[in-house]
């Protein structure tokens, strides 16, 4: 009787235990935020013809959630709006703000869980330039210039001496005001303002879709911290002290540091290589590559159809290995034709010109008087060859970058080495004579690896708060690093380490 007794309360006892769980599970605390197009923090990507939420600030903002044990619901709302909303409760949270004294009236501030800089965005052949040192000159100097200043309504920028300069009804006439950053470029577009702050990052994302970011000079203003703001009427100290909490074990975790390369790194370096500059480099190392192989065929009296594949594996070999090491869909030499026209027409120019002198060489008696300097030519692809090299180099620690290899130090050099050098390997080891000069030659793929592994370690050590300009610089330095060692290398001969036999 006593033994039935304990196995029935036990049996209470796990009933009572598992409606308590059920419960707590049901009572989770649903969180309201509402969200505007703001890339990369939130914006609607498109993937498979679905519309879905995603940004940076959406990824950080979930990952809290699930770790604190909340739901976030997320509804499309102009920020003014937003904020409107929030002080009467009717939304609980809200993402990418600035702290103010006003704010903290009415709002809650978690730690900061990234950063920001404001910047100004004007046209390149603007004739209303503005020099500056700091705020105070800054807003001098629109004053003096009378230049039309475009901002986000509702937005609080990090300086308040700017804010309260925005909001001083003696400068309303210099002051327009929009909904979001896509209106203020489309008025500097049509010149209705001379320029307008915006979030650098956000800003340059716009401008690049817009396909005038080389249009455009950003001039960075102060730089800030970022913080979740919530509502006093609907949260509680409490959930604060939880979300905080939360934050920070996020911020300690990889998948933090991820989330940046994923949404701030990656597009930062996709729209300083997407520059006509590094296009042209990109185009001449292609075509550098492809003379590589046009030399080969030449040498070995190779056919038409062989020339054409020694000159393309060097050009888009290693992009191609690359891109099916990492997975990457489409590969990138299908998402453009550049590439395989720059190999086609440099194999065409090559083959009028051999076949006119050719021609020359067996009609006219004093053709052999003229001649080439072959050194001379030999320099000259060389430093084609270090051009291409570079941009090689950049755009494989890219790829490792959008691809999310970890760690990135290690696949950032790794992919730049196949993609600038993996072409040539196998345009060696398919070559008729068998002669492998990828294996034997001077130092080649380790100046890649040297070069990427720099940039690589900077991207790791700076990437939550990089500005598009500091992006920009780490590739031209990279560029040049790579350029300047290779051209080194090729002036004084010098050779990769080897292992040495008795």
């Amino acid at each position: 009787m006593l033994r039935k007794l304990v196995i029935i309360l036990k049996f209470l006892f796990l009933l009572i235990f598992t409606f308590e769980g059920n419960a707590d599970a049901t009572q989770m605390q649903i969180l309201k935020c509402g969200w505007y197009s703001w890339e990369p923090y939130h914006y609607n990507q498109k993937k498979d013809n679905i519309n879905y939420l995603s940004g940076l600030d959406i990824h950080i903002l979930n990952a809290v959630a699930d770790i604190s044990g909340y739901k976030i619901t997320y509804e499309e709302i102009p920020w003014q709006q937003h904020q409107e909303k929030m002080k009467s409760g009717t939304y609980d949270i809200a993402m990418g703000a600035t702290q103010t004294i006003e704010r903290a009236k009415y709002y809650y501030f978690t730690i900061p869980y990234r950063e920001s800089i404001d910047a100004l965005f004007i046209l390149k052949h603007s004739s209303k330039k503005l020099n500056f040192r700091n705020v105070a000159e800054f807003i001098s100097e629109i004053k003096h210039r009378r230049f039309r200043l475009g901002v986000t309504e509702g937005y609080h920028y990090s300086a308040p001496e700017l804010n309260d300069f925005i909001n001083d009804k003696r400068y309303q006439h210099l002051i327009f005001k929009t909904d979001n950053v896509f209106q203020n470029i489309i008025w500097l577009e049509n010149k209705r303002i001379d320029g307008f702050l915006a979030d650098h990052v956000n800003g340059t994302t716009i401008a690049w879709h817009r396909r005038i970011h080389e249009k455009i000079e950003t001039y960075n203003i102060s730089r800030s911290p970022i913080y979740f703001m919530l509502s006093k009427k609907s949260i509680s100290l409490k959930d604060l002290n939880n979300i905080n909490k939360a934050i920070q074990k996020f911020k300690d975790s990889k998948e933090y540091k991820l989330a940046f390369k994923t949404y701030l790194v990656a597009p930062l370096l996709l729209q300083n290589i997407d520059r006509k500059w590094f296009y042209i480099v990109d185009i001449i190392g292609t075509i550098a590559f492809a003379l590589s192989g046009i030399i080969i065929a030449y040498r070995i009296h190779a056919t038409l159809f062989t020339t054409i594949t020694l000159a393309m594996l060097p050009a888009i070999g290693g992009g191609m290995m690359r891109d099916i090491i990492v997975g990457r869909r489409p590969l990138g030499v299908l998402q453009t034709p550049d590439y395989l026209f720059s190999v086609f027409g440099t194999v065409f120019v090559c083959y009028v010109m051999l076949q006119f002198l050719a021609f020359l060489s067996s009609r006219i008696r004093l053709y052999p008087k003229v001649s080439l300097n072959i050194k001379f030519l030999g320099r000259a692809l060389d430093i084609l060859d270090a051009l291409g090299l570079a941009a090689f180099t950049v755009i494989g620690t890219n790829v490792a970058v959008i691809s999310n290899c970890e760690p990135l130090w290690l696949w950032g050099p790794l992919l730049a080495a196949i993609t600038g050098a993996g072409g040539g390997v196998i345009r060696d080891l398919l070559r008729p004579d068998r002669h492998v000069m990828s294996f034997m030659g001077e130092l080649y793929a380790e100046v890649a690896i040297i070069w990427s592994l720099f940039l690589s370690i900077f991207l790791h050590l700076h990437h939550t708060y990089l500005s598009p300009d500091e992006v920009l610089w780490a590739i031209i330095l990279t560029m040049v690093g790579v350029f300047t060692t290779r051209m080194v290398v090729s002036i004084f001969n010098i050779k990769g380490p080897n292992f040495l036999s008795k």
